[in-house]
């Protein structure tokens, strides 16, 4: 090999430009796999089932790693290019920074934007392309990497999997693929079989129940006031459940002339832990054929009701009945970085507004928050300190010992802005 030779090989431009062209190209397959994934593109399959290895998860995660040391590798190369284009007689700073800022753009652009007209042959033909380069760089890339050694233990495959639907769906989001809120239905969706029924569940502060020793008018009227489709029976204390009774069931009754006692009228409910996933929750109330659930905690106590409707509304979001009383918005924008919360909004609405991450697993809901960091019981108007998240409280309403709503914002804004 010439010393000439050497030199242009070495030579900060060339590194240059070869650090930007082998980046293009893994943006370029990047783009492709996720066009065509989205297609389902048959020819594509083939080449998943000929060559697996290529875009497993473990892979994936190895490329990205690399194209984060290319682009490194690419800043430090247009550093010293800046240098070499400056040597250049008749250039001066300004032509010199123009051209090496340039290049990295009009690559990004290129990757970009070349790919996204190619149709859906094109893509196949041009994948099958790269195949070649490709698979000895990613099969180079599986054995130096330490982490190769050992196979991938269940929360890391699930971690990784959860980081690819996340990707897909930013990048249908992207291309216009979900329409209205698609998108968020599919997240939801994603987030869904993570839920468990503490976080959905009604709580028991807030449940409708009647007991066992009241008559059928006393049932008929609690039904009429509440609109409720079913109704728990309990024996003395709301932590012995004996039962559910569903307003069909006790209409027929009526009907026949017939008005027997509530305990007469209950049937047998389901009963669940705090701790269930709502997946496994749904798929036990269609085994058994049941819309609602008793929840329980650890000590066998009562802490809530979950219903089928709760569990919708995980994914396709609020479900308003229409006799069901208009309920106020978890969230209400006073002034700009002053909002006014329900007690029961959930802590991601804290989390979304501020930007901040709540990591608290013994509560789920904003009262709850507003609980801890209190102490006691707040009456009205309280003002309580959220100090590990920078936040201001005021208790605007109570229900006895439960937090109906509060004001929040941030400790540095202003106590002027409090004001409606």
């Amino acid at each position: 090999m010439s010393w000439g030779f050497t030199a242009w090989l070495v030579h900060p431009v060339t590194l240059g430009l070869a650090a930007a062209a082998v980046a293009t190209l893994f943006v370029v397959i990047e783009l492709l796999l996720r066009s065509l994934s989205q297609l389902g593109n048959v020819r594509f399959q083939g080449i998943l089932e000929e060559h697996p290895e290529l875009f497993s998860s473990a892979t994936t995660v190895h490329v990205s790693r690399l194209i984060d040391v290319l682009r490194w590798l690419q800043l430090g190369c247009l550093g010293l290019l800046w240098l070499v284009v400056f040597r250049f007689p008749g250039l001066g700073y300004g032509a010199a920074t123009a051209i090496a800022l340039m290049l990295p753009i009009l690559v990004v652009v290129a990757a970009r934007f070349l790919v996204r007209p190619l149709s859906e042959d094109t893509a196949t033909v041009l994948l099958r392309s790269v195949r070649p380069l490709a698979s000895p760089l990613v099969g180079l890339i599986v054995r130096v990497s330490p982490e190769s050694s050992a196979p991938p233990t269940e929360d890391e495959e699930e971690e990784a999997s959860e980081a690819e639907i996340q990707a897909y769906l930013e990048a249908g989001e992207a291309a216009g693929i979900f329409e209205g809120d698609e998108g968020e239905i599919v997240e939801s969706l994603v987030d869904f079989f993570d839920t468990v029924v503490r976080e959905v569940m009604t709580p028991r502060t807030e449940m409708i129940a009647v007991e066992d020793t009241d008559n059928y008018r006393e049932l008929l009227e609690v039904f009429a006031r509440t609109h409720k489709s079913r109704i728990p029976i309990y024996h003395e204390t709301i932590d012995r459940i004996v039962g559910v009774v569903h307003v069909k069931n006790f209409v027929k009754h009526g009907l026949r002339g017939a008005e027997p006692g509530v305990a007469d009228l209950a049937r047998e409910c389901l009963v669940v832990p705090e701790s269930k996933e709502l997946g496994d929750l749904l798929r036990d109330f269609q085994q058994q054929h049941q819309q609602m659930a008793i929840v329980v905690d650890e000590y066998g106590g009562t802490s809530g009701l979950v219903t089928l409707e709760d569990i919708l509304e995980e994914i396709v979001g609020e479900i308003q009945d229409e006799l069901d009383p208009k309920q106020p918005p978890d969230c209400q924008e006073l002034n700009p970085g002053v909002y006014r919360l329900q007690g029961r909004a959930p802590l991601e609405v804290l989390e979304e507004i501020f930007g901040i991450e709540v990591a608290e697993d013994d509560m789920d809901t904003v009262g709850g928050l507003v609980f801890a960091r209190h102490g006691t019981v707040p009456a009205a108007e309280t003002e309580v300190a959220d100090e590990p998240h920078g936040l201001h409280f005021t208790v605007d309403e109570m229900d006895e010992r439960r937090i109906v709503s509060v004001t929040v914002r941030r400790v540095d804004e202003p106590e002027g802005r409090m004001d409606e």
